[in-house]
């Protein structure tokens, strides 16, 4: 599973709190850019 996808599966389940997803979610953008 790409590590985009895991780590919002993880974050919709409430596993991730919401300052790291959007830490991951900056971090995802910047490397697909």
């Amino acid at each position: 599973m790409p590590l985009a996808l895991y780590i919002m599966e993880q974050a919709s389940q409430g596993k991730i709190n919401l300052n790291q997803k959007l830490k991951y979610k900056s971090y995802i953008t910047e490397s697909n850019c």
